[in-house]
């Protein structure tokens, strides 16, 4: 973890976790996104997008994270009633969500257990395929791929857009 992390878990047991870890998850994971947020409307006045991005772990349970599945479930939240406080066609600033599943970014290669696997599967992309291989697409997310879904949220293409949840998962949640 550092100062510049957008988002962050700590893989523990909930039982194994320590309130300062569960404190750091919370002030990157969802602090950021409401600083982010209402910095955002501020600014922007009487026009604009936000997307901010949650995760598939919002939704669906993982052992081990439960910090980052909460904070995650949190940002959906946040996200669906900000955009309704700005849903107000003076205020015109629309607010959605990207919710991807697995996607291939340095957080993952930060935990331990990532690196286990790693080892045990012959690098970085094995390991990815490894935890991939339970999902319906055996694949995960680039960030290009997510990238290309909060452009389009932000772009005017989807002016009629706010309030939405955009879930990436590839069958994942199905």
């Amino acid at each position: 973890m550092n100062e510049f992390d957008a988002g962050i878990s700590v893989s523990r047991p909930v039982a194994e976790s320590s309130l300062n870890e569960w404190r750091r998850v919370m002030s990157v994971n969802l602090d950021g996104v409401f600083l982010g947020t209402k910095h955002a409307i501020d600014a922007m006045g009487t026009g604009g997008s936000i997307v901010n991005v949650a995760s598939v772990s919002g939704i669906t349970p993982s052992a081990g994270a439960a910090a980052y599945c909460a904070s995650k479930a949190a940002v959906r939240m946040f996200s669906k009633t900000a955009a309704i406080e700005c849903a107000d066609a003076n205020n015109g600033v629309r607010v959605n969500v990207v919710t991807p599943s697995g996607v291939k970014t340095p957080m993952w290669e930060k935990e331990e257990f990532f690196r286990a696997l790693m080892d045990e599967h012959g690098g970085i992309e094995g390991a990815y395929a490894a935890m991939a291989g339970d999902t319906p697409s055996h694949q995960f997310f680039s960030p290009e791929e997510v990238a290309e879904t909060i452009l389009y949220l932000a772009s005017d293409e989807s002016s009629h857009l706010t309030g939405t949840e955009i879930v990436l998962d590839r069958g994942h949640t199905g």
